[in-house]
């Protein structure tokens, strides 16, 4: 009993820890693409594998080990995943013991666990709730081999004993490394995001930059950085408060979203300070320029009065190969173009 918990635990740790490394970017749920899905049901099959190569795979073990790993997937997958590992247990067990009246049960026992195990996700909503549940059904597939078969009745206790505790373990490994692997997409992010606008922090541009640049190089691809300033945004927090500062920086973000292409960089790089990477030439460049200028003229941010509130800002633009045919110096050209904008009066678009 000993060897098999071991084992049990091993191979299930080994293929949960490589899921989790695989998904650490775009974690595996019930709204992955159904390729997603289709993959990672087959994947759930080789856990199976994995128990033949130890030469346990004529022991009622490794049947307990496959509806195992249908619950396990199930619980990232959904049915799709959970159907197709399923499958492949099945279509094992015929390729190697052949058509018999066990594989006839498997497969109605089979489908009668996914239809309870379906039934305990709409009841339970606690997670720890739901797992005991599938572990339950895992228990009563358990019984009803012995039913089939009374020479399993031997080791029922230890097949149960063991089916518990790896249950048990699976489910707490689970919950750990989702906890991680929240951890470090919330890192991740901040790392990388503007924790107020949503935009992409100087981190980010300046990694986004780089790779622009090295592109561009090779290509010779026009580029332009569109530095964006607001005007008098102290007099903004002096007056109103840093509250309502920082409410017209999230609208201010998304009036720059909207009129900005979803291939182009939009950042935030300082407290006022906002910088664009568009992939355009120096006519271009303007008009974009002047439609954002313009659209902020417009806009209309409130207080907590309801007070109307009207900004305007100042761009510089530089424009790779366009304005400069260093490509380095277009960041340092776009912010000697906004000073330029504010020494000519604010609310201007120019270009150096």
């Amino acid at each position: 009993m000993i060897y098999n918990l071991f084992i049990s635990i091993l191979i299930f740790t080994f293929f949960i820890l490589l899921g989790a490394q695989m998904t650490r970017e775009i974690p595996l749920n019930r709204h992955s693409k159904i390729k997603t899905k289709i993959l990672y049901g087959l994947s759930g099959s080789f856990m199976n594998f994995a128990f033949t190569i130890l030469e346990i795979e004529d022991s009622i073990f490794f049947i307990n080990s496959g509806f195992m790993s249908v619950i396990l997937i199930y619980n990232y997958g959904g049915i799709i995943s959970a159907s197709i590992t399923g499958l492949c247990v099945i279509i094992y067990l015929l390729l190697k013991a052949g058509f018999s009246s066990l594989i006839i049960f498997l497969s109605l026992v089979l489908l009668i666990s996914f239809v309870l195990i379906a039934i305990s996700e709409k009841f339970f909503s606690n997670r720890w709730k739901r797992w005991s549940s599938w572990l339950f059904v895992l228990i009563l597939v358990n019984i009803s081999l012995v039913y089939y078969n009374k020479d399993y009745f031997p080791d029922l206790l230890k097949n149960i004993i063991v089916t518990s505790l790896t249950g048990i373990f699976i489910f707490h490994l689970i919950k750990y490394l989702e906890s991680t692997q929240t951890l470090f997409v919330k890192y991740k992010t901040e790392a990388l995001y503007d924790y107020l606008t949503g935009l992409k922090n100087s981190r980010s541009f300046d990694i986004q930059f780089n790779k622009v640049a090295e592109e561009s190089k090779l290509t010779n691809q026009s580029v332009a950085v569109l530095m964006i300033d607001i005007d008098f945004f102290k007099n903004i927090n002096d007056t109103y408060g840093h509250e309502v500062g920082d409410k017209i920086l999230k609208e201010f973000g998304s009036i720059l979203k909207t009129n900005c292409h979803i291939n182009d960089v939009v950042s935030r790089i300082g407290g006022e300070e906002f910088c664009l990477i568009i992939y355009c030439g120096k006519e271009k460049a303007l008009i974009i320029g002047e439609t954002i200028r313009k659209a902020v003229e417009e806009y209309e941010f409130y207080n907590k009065k309801n007070d109307k509130i009207h900004i305007t800002v100042s761009i510089g633009i530089a424009v790779y190969p366009d304005t400069t045919s260093k490509i380095n110096d277009l960041r340092s050209n776009a912010d000697d173009a906004v000073y330029l904008a504010k020494h000519q009066g604010r609310n201007k678009v120019c270009i150096i």
